[in-house]
């Protein structure tokens, strides 16, 4: 960033109104063709609300006429530097540019090509540092993080008597996981390039989108009269992406009220106008009243979550996997858990489904949990002198979404230095299913880890026990439901029989979760089933119980 010395800067820097126009703003600025600041006076600087120091790089600088004109494309004065164009310096309001002040800016737009030409520079590299660490890599668009400061600074800048007003948009490809295994992984970012670049063209220069997932962007629209204007624009797009590039979109709405101060609010609302279209059907549509009392709730929760991991609140705690003919430990679960310093426990099954409806946060407690696993197996195995497995839960967003996983799981294992092989990731019946043919090929990046693979509640969802054999798993886990209360003469303990044995046709071992009683063991025992897990033999402990 340029210092303010020099002599061009003291000179740019005291650029004033005149005494008559002292109940009106004068916006001084120097940019370059790309719209970025290199110097500003006063009045310009509050004008936007920030120093100049925070004005680098600017995602609203499109919207302002003055900040166009710097650049030449409205009024202003060119800057010159060895015969090249590099920017130039405006002045507004441009009715109030007197021949002497044109004069003046022009002396001192003689003075700015050095200027300029340096701070281009310099801003080329930090321009370069900026975008890697707030830019998505294929799109360009900003990362999640960058987008939510976007959407904060906005927030602390409306006015409520501007007779203007802006309105935040999420847009959900829902056939991503399809279209991505249709063409693959390049042909896709070709395909979502020419999406992004539709996003921008059509949404139009009052508008800042962003790459929050790999299925979902997110669009801030400002400066509009009517909330449906933007409503047209999705439809367009709609329309756009889908005869150009075959792909459809569902688009969730959420105006600007008075009562948004934090922009997690604001998204997550837009968030759930979509996951109504995507729970009720629609293509489009606008966050309502409603829909606010689940909203809230759920934002209140994610806030206290992402409180939480900060905190180090999240906890691994590991449920035992025993040998059934011995009951001697063989492995461990590893389970989440969470403590609320206000209310107390909450159980997964509340937190986790809000966690994976965010995205990233269930990819920050996937990680969380992995390290804690991995450091504990290694605790345990050198206390104890036994070499016991652990398993680990995957979220279907985890499995089918971060293309990341393989690499992190890598680099864990190393750091901790456990061996891959006593690591196993338990996946849902449900979730492979989802999209089969993506989970497989997931699975198989993990099992090229050298980490072993279990699928988790079997006989819960819709896939059959043909379907096993296609997925590349280690071990079976069958689900509570088939175990209770089961006999073996009765039909619970037949579908048991033939679970166990399709199982070990396949060289799968078999856990059966939720054992409470001796019976239940017993009988999973005559059947031929090695593990189990449930009350019966441990409830889950804490890490310094192991």
């Amino acid at each position: 960033m340029s210092e303010k010395h020099g002599l061009f800067s003291r000179l740019f820097t005291k650029l004033q109104k005149k005494p008559s126009e002292k109940n009106e703003q004068a916006q001084a600025i120097l940019a370059n063709y790309q719209r970025e600041v290199a110097e500003s006076n006063f009045d310009a600087e509050q004008q936007l609300g920030r120093a100049l120091e925070q004005l680098r790089p600017i995602w609203g600088l499109d919207t302002l006429e003055w900040a166009k004109a710097a650049t030449g494309e409205t009024a202003g004065i060119k800057v010159l530097f060895s015969g090249e164009n590099f920017g130039g310096i405006s002045w507004a309001p441009h009715d109030k540019l007197t021949d002497r002040r044109r004069e003046t800016l022009e002396i001192l737009a003689g003075l700015a090509g050095p200027h300029l030409y340096q701070f281009n520079q310099k801003e080329t590299t930090a321009l370069d540092e900026w975008h890697s660490k707030r830019a998505d890599p294929v799109t360009g668009l900003l990362k999640r993080p960058a987008f939510l400061m976007l959407l904060s600074d906005e927030l602390s800048r409306v006015t409520s008597n501007s007779g203007l007003t802006s309105v935040l948009v999420a847009i959900q490809i829902p056939d991503y996981d399809k279209i991505y295994n249709e063409i693959g992984g390049l042909g896709y970012d070709e395909r979502i390039q020419g999406f992004s670049n539709l996003l921008k063209t059509t949404f139009g220069i009052h508008s800042t989108a962003g790459r929050i997932e790999e299925d979902v962007f997110v669009v801030f629209v400002s400066d509009i009269t009517d909330p449906d204007k933007v409503s047209e624009m999705c439809r367009m797009f709609r329309k756009r992406v889908e005869e150009k590039l075959s792909i459809d979109t569902l688009s969730g709405m959420a105006p600007q009220t008075e009562a948004y101060t934090d922009p997690k609010v604001w998204l997550n609302d837009a968030r759930t106008a979509l996951k109504q279209l995507q729970k009720n059907g629609g293509k489009q549509a606008f966050f309502s009243e409603t829909m606010q009392m689940h909203s809230i709730a759920r934002w209140r929760m994610e806030s206290d979550l992402e409180l939480a991991l900060a905190a180090g609140q999240l906890e691994t705690w590991f449920q035992p996997i025993v040998t059934l003919g011995d009951g001697e430990i063989a492995g461990y679960e590893a389970l989440c858990r969470w403590t609320h310093p206000q209310k107390g426990p909450i159980s997964p099954a509340e937190f986790i489904p809000v966690a994976e409806n965010d995205g990233p946060l269930i990819l920050e407690i996937g990680k969380l949990t992995l390290n804690q696993a991995c450091e504990a197996l290694l605790r345990v195995t050198e206390k104890n002198k036994s070499n016991p497995f652990m398993s680990i839960n995957l979220s279907p967003v985890q499995l089918l979404k971060d293309r990341l996983l393989p690499q992190h799981m890598k680099q864990i294992f190393k750091n901790i230095g456990v061996e891959p092989h006593k690591i196993k990731f338990e996946i849902t019946e449900t979730a492979v299913m989802h999209d089969k043919e993506k989970a497989i090929e997931a699975l198989k990046r993990i099992r090229q880890t050298g980490a072993q693979v279990s699928m988790d509640d079997f006989g819960t969802g819709y896939s059959s026990l043909a379907h096993l054999k296609e997925f590349p798993i280690n071990t079976l886990k069958i689900d509570r439901a088939f175990v209770d209360g089961a006999d073996l003469d009765g039909d619970a303990g037949a579908m048991l029989k033939t679970i166990i044995d399709m199982a070990h046709g396949l060289n799968l071992d078999v856990v059966a979760e939720g054992i409470e009683t001796e019976g239940e063991r017993d009988l999973l025992i005559n059947l031929g089933c090695e593990y189990g897990q449930g009350w019966l033999f441990s409830k889950p402990l804490p890490p310094e119980e192991l």
